[in-house]
Order: structure tokens, then sequence, then C-alpha cells
């Protein structure tokens, strides 16, 4: 009888717990609870796809690229989303905000965030765009993108440098006081993707060799300034490499600046090839990483990590990928982390312009080979007659079978007169025809004029010349 009893209530503590289930199962249900923890698994599992992607590649890539708040001041979220999810496509998984600043003499030209300190020390022509860092910190979190914030910067900084110890003071003072406004606001919101502080000001390896104990003065002024604001948070601060100072003079110089700077555990230092600017030889760029690696893998706090410049000065144009490429396997040989500066600005799309040199880089992200474009056809020339003017129109087309026109060049007589260069950027099979006005008043009667044109991909290929003869 007792067991009986026993059983009978055992069985009945069975069904409550039971009905007590099925009840939660259609509260939670109906709430959604469950869509959100299965869309929430999947994100962490296709982020965590995208990082073991990266990892994965046994060759040279970027994973890291810089980004100007200015370039994504009209960014709606959707936009953002949008253009992110092209970084991931090909790997990118951290991106380091240039500035959120700029602080000309000590006051405030512009804003990127809703900043106090900013509305109270500001010029007259004091410029804010509060919603930059919270869009993509926003859609940093959602992507599972590490932002490395960038603070202030301004234009007095190619002239004074680090020279001034008052200028350094103030600017560090100012870093420190927009640090607690950003880590107030956004921290505790966006915890993963609010990852890191990036310190703007780029020097030099010529300059720091001339200037070592300012340069060392305002470096150490922004670590101790940050690590007093939350020491959680790793600083991230970047160098020109350039070849005016040998390898090892610069190497030497570097690490006495080093031993007198407070670095924290995390801190990363970024080393920036300046081959795009055309003050380093890639011939020599091998043995600079070389010697700047070996002192900063001495100071166990610090990471290495390699910076490859995508653009051509003298051009303004992007480098061709092939460039790029051999740049990318001479950084992976000191770091696994390659920062692009800047994948975003010339190879990705930010304007909405169809981003040819990102299908080419995607191409090589995901097989490991630079694909084989094919060079422009060679241009065809031909003029006609203007009515009522004694002058001519010089017209040329030019077709690319793979990816896009760049450029087509222009001479008259061997001499260059005209540089179209093409701002659609169109996709495969493309026709690029453009013309030019010629006045014929200066030229003697009979003179004879040979045009030639020469088209460029933006892969660097050339055409063959085009030569018409007008007479």
């Amino acid at each position: 009888m007792l067991y009986q009893n026993y059983k009978y209530l055992n069985n009945k503590k069975y069904m409550l717990i039971f009905i007590i289930l099925i009840i939660c199962f259609i509260f939670f249900y109906s709430c959604g609870i469950f869509d959100k923890i299965i869309s929430n698994d999947l994100s962490i599992e296709q982020s965590n796809n995208i990082i073991s992607d990266v990892k994965k590649k046994d060759f040279a890539i970027v994973s890291v690229t810089t980004l100007s708040s200015e370039s994504i001041t009209n960014f709606s979220r959707d936009k953002m989303e949008t253009y992110i999810l092209n970084l991931i496509d090909v790997g990118i998984d951290t991106i380091i905000l240039s500035e959120t600043a700029t602080t000309p003499y000590g006051n405030f030209s512009n804003i990127y965030y809703p900043s106090i300190m900013a509305e109270s020390n500001k010029r007259s022509d004091f410029i804010s765009n509060k919603d930059v860092v919270e869009n993509l910190l926003y859609t940093a979190e959602k992507l599972n993108i590490k932002v490395f914030i960038g603070l202030n910067n301004a234009p007095e900084w190619s002239i004074i440098h680090a020279s001034n110890s008052i200028w350094n003071s103030t600017q560090s003072e100012i870093a420190a006081k927009m640090a607690t406004e950003l880590t107030s606001l956004y921290k505790a919101k966006y915890p993963n993707a609010f990852y890191g502080w990036y310190i703007p000001w780029i020097m030099s390896n010529s300059y720091i060799v001339y200037q070592p104990e300012h340069s060392a003065e305002l470096l150490n002024l922004y670590m101790e300034a940050l690590h007093k604001v939350d020491s959680t948070i790793p600083v991230l601060f970047s160098t020109l490499l350039e070849n005016n100072f040998p390898a090892t003079k610069t190497a030497e110089v570097f690490n006495t600046i080093l031993q007198s700077v407070k670095f924290s555990n995390g801190d990363i230092y970024c080393c920036i090839d300046a081959l795009g600017t055309g003050t380093m030889r890639i011939d020599s760029l091998d043995y600079y990483y070389k010697k700047i690696a070996e002192i900063i893998k001495a100071k166990s706090e610090l990471s290495f990590w390699t910076g490859c410049e995508t653009f051509n000065y003298s051009s303004g144009k992007g480098t061709a990928l092939d460039c790029y490429v051999n740049k990318l396997k001479i950084a992976k040989k000191y770091s696994d982390i390659i920062v692009a500066y800047s994948y975003t600005k010339y190879y990705a799309p930010i304007t909405g312009a169809i981003p040819s040199i990102h299908f080419l880089y995607k191409d090589y992200y995901e097989t490991g080979n630079v694909a084989k474009t094919i060079a422009p056809d060679m241009p065809k020339i031909s003029t006609t007659k203007i009515n009522g003017q004694n002058a001519i129109s010089v017209i040329i087309n030019s077709y690319q079978q793979t990816y896009c026109i760049d450029k087509i060049e222009l001479y008259m007589n061997d001499e260059l007169i005209k540089v179209f260069n093409n701002t659609t950027r169109l996709l495969s099979f493309t026709e690029y025809k453009v013309s030019y006005f010629l006045s014929l008043d200066n030229l003697k009667d009979g003179s004879k004029i040979i045009f030639k044109a020469i088209a460029y991909d933006i892969a660097g290929n050339e055409s063959q010349i085009g030569i018409y003869k007008y007479t």
C-alpha cells in the first residue's frame, strides 16, 4: 500500500514536471527566444568560420584594414553592413578607425561621436558627425568584427611632428579625455567590437632617428594616458619604414626609444612599409623588417604587426595586385597579421563604384594565386572635324576582356597631352571610349601629327600602343 502511494505520487510529480516543461516551451517559442538562440549560435559559428579561414591560409593575406571616419560619414547602418560584409569576404576581421576627431592646436574642428568636451572646446568651423563611431561599432558587434578606435589627429602634425613638448602634452590630454568619453559611451554596449585604441600620429623612422627624445615623449604620454583610462584595452601604434637610414641604425634608435616607453601586455606595434609613398625599395624591405622585428619581439609585452600600403603615391591609384602580393609575402615572414593601409580606400567598395580590384583580390584570397588578366586591347584612334572650327576631336576606343580599364594615355608626337582616368570602373568586357578636343590654330599647314594611345587596366597590364597619323 505504501509502495503504491509512493508510486502514484512519484508519477504525479513527473507529470507535473512534464506539464511545466511544455508550458515553458510554449512561452519561449511565442517570444522568439529559440529563434534568437539559434540565430546567435549561427552568427557565432559563421564568425568562427571567418576567423578560422583567416588562420588556416598558408599564404600571405590581409586581416586588418584602416578606415577613415570621413569616408563613412554618410553611411547608414545598412550600407555599413554591406560594406563590412565585403571585407569579411576577403578575410578581414579587424578595422582600424583612423581618427574620431581633428584637434588642430588643441581645439576641435570636427568630431565623430557625441562629445561634451568637443562642444565646449570647438573652433568656429566645427563640424559634428556624432553617429559615425556608433554606427561602425553597432555593425561590427553584429558581424563579430574588432575595431581599434583612433583618437585625435591634427593637420599641423606634418610640420610639428613630435618636436613641441607643449603640443605633445596638449594632444595627449585631449586623447585621454576622448578615451574616457568613448569608453563610457560604448565599451559595455559593444563589448566585442570595442577592442583597442589606435594612435593616429605616424612617425617615420627618418624622423625617429633625428628626434628620438621627442618621439619617445609623445609615445609615452599617449601610452600612460590611455592605460590609465582602462588598462585592459590594448593600444596600437605605428611607424613608417623608410630607407633613408640604414636598417641597423633604425633598429638601434628604435630600441632606445622603446626602452623608455611603458607598454602593457597586449599593446601592438605596426611597421608600415612606405613602398606606396616611394620612400622604401622592395629589395630593402625584408632586411628592415628583420631588424625591427628582432627589437620588437624582444619586448614580451608588445605584439608585432606589419603594414602594407595599397596605393601608389605617384599615380594616386591602388597598387597593382601582383606587386601588392609580393609585399604581403615579405611581410608574412615576420608577422601573421598584416594591415592594409588602406584596403578600404583603394581596393574595397566604399562609395558605390563597382570595385573591380576587390574581385581580383578576392580571387587571390580564395586561391592563393594572382589571376592572370588579359591586357586591354590596343586602343583604336580616329579623328573627326569639328564644324565651324579649326579643330578636331581625337576619339580613342579600347576594350578590356577581363576586368576594367584604369586609364588611357594620349600622346601627340611622343609628348603626353592627356591622361583619361576611368572613374566608372565597370566590370568585364568593358569598352572605354574617350575624346579629346584639339585646336589646329597653332599648327602649320601640312603639319603631320602622330597620335599614340596606351591603355592600362586595374591590374597594371599595359596594352600595345595604338598609332594614328593625322595629316
